[in-house]
Order: structure tokens, then C-alpha cells, then sequence
């Protein structure tokens, strides 16, 4: 992707400790997503202690790369080469309802919701 199609700070994202306080207690080990690396890096965010910090921070760093995936399958589908074989002889109602169409709804408004924050 190209920046100018990003509202985000381009991935990857990275978790990283609190660099004053690493190894002091757990949450303070999944402190900081960041991106970028050695000393041209920058915070994308920071993290209150919580009980699932650790699942929170892998989950927020993963995000660009989720969205990333998301929009090729997409793409693909859009394309024809992830169609369900059986597609053309399907009626719409089994079109509207089959595995393709909801995961394809989903995908886009989860999409939707990251670039443009919608929430649905």
C-alpha cells in the first residue's frame, strides 16, 4: 500500500517494552506498539496495565497486517479467483447467503471500520 491511501501510520507495528522499566512487572513489558526500527522509530500507542494487555498488544500490532490480508482476499474475490466454483448457478438468496458473500461482507466492514471508523 501506498501512504497516501493510509489513515494510519504505515506497518509493521511492533510491541515493545517500557524501556525504563522493562522486566520490572509483566505489563510493563508490553507497554509501547511502535514502528519503524533502531533509532528511527516512533509510538503508534501506549498501553494502560490491563489483565489482557499482552493479547491487546499483540492484536493492535497485528492490525496493518490484518487489514492488508483482508483487502487482497477481497481483491481476489472481486477478481473471480477466489469465487466459489458453483457461484453463476447459485439464485441470489443462496448467493446472499453462502460463506463467500459473508465473509466478504464482513471483511469490507471491518475495513470500513479501520479506515474510515465506522462502526457497525
Amino acid at each position: 500500500m501506498t501512504a497516501n491511501t493510509n489513515d494510519h501510520t504505515p506497518g509493521p507495528w511492533k510491541v515493545e517494552a517500557d524501556p525504563d522499566n522493562k522486566g520490572k512487572h509483566p505489563y510493563h513489558d508490553t507497554r509501547f506498539i511502535t514502528t519503524g526500527d533502531g533509532g528511527n522509530w516512533q509510538w503508534i500507542a501506549k498501553l494502560s496495565d490491563h489483565p489482557n494487555q499482552a493479547a491487546n498488544a499483540r492484536l493492535i500490532a497485528a492490525c496493518p497486517d490484518l487489514i492488508a490480508a483482508l483487502e487482497k482476499a477481497c481483491y481476489l474475490i472481486d477478481s473471480g479467483y477466489l469465487r466459489d466454483p458453483d457461484w453463476e448457478s447459485l439464485d441470489w438468496e443462496q448467493k446472499m447467503q453462502s460463506k463467500q458473500t459473508l465473509f466478504y461482507d464482513a471483511a469490507r466492514a471491518a475495513i470500513e471500520k479501520a479506515r474510515k471508523g465506522r462502526m457497525t
